[in-house]
């Protein structure tokens, strides 16, 4: 899991839980994963754990945990391609004894193998999203000192 990292205030207090604001400018691994909602006026809010003592408008460091980029990137375009080779490959040994069908069944093989490969993937999908859920963001950290043009509440 890759970690980023990104600089919030304090919207709101409940406990542990901590309602934060992140500015306009997210980093681009944040842009789809879903933990932040866009509030009127540009910026991003998120609920987010908290060990540390915080008040509101006070300036955090907030850590998201995400999948790496790279074990997703090889999942999402090595994993179908593979499929399709192989069923490819088993089409055309399903049909060795009808050349006349080989084409067709070498394509039906590769295209349903490509295509369970795409419904697996969107259930790993999912269930990295369900474990992302299950982590909250946390907030790690206070910031330094607040500096112009900083999200408000």
């Amino acid at each position: 899991m890759e970690v980023v990292e990104e600089e919030a205030v304090v919207a709101d207090v409940s406990g542990e839980h901590v309602l934060v604001v992140i500015g306009e400018r997210r980093a681009e691994a944040c842009e789809h994963c879903g933990l932040c909602f866009r509030r009127p006026d540009g910026s991003y809010q998120l609920e987010a754990v908290t060990e540390v003592a915080v008040q509101p408008g006070d300036r955090v460091v907030v850590a998201l945990e995400q999948p790496g980029a790279v074990r997703l990137t090889a999942f999402v375009f090595l994993v179908p391609a593979a499929a399709l080779v192989l069923g490819l490959v088993l089409g055309a040994h399903l049909a060795r004894n009808e050349p006349r069908w080989r084409d067709f069944v070498q394509a039906a093989c590769g295209l349903a193998a490509a295509g369970i490969a795409f419904f697996g993937l969107s259930l790993y999908d999912r269930s990295v999203r369900a474990r992302q859920r299950r982590r909250p963001p946390r907030i790690v950290r206070l910031a330094a000192e607040p500096t112009a043009g900083s999200p408000t509440e």
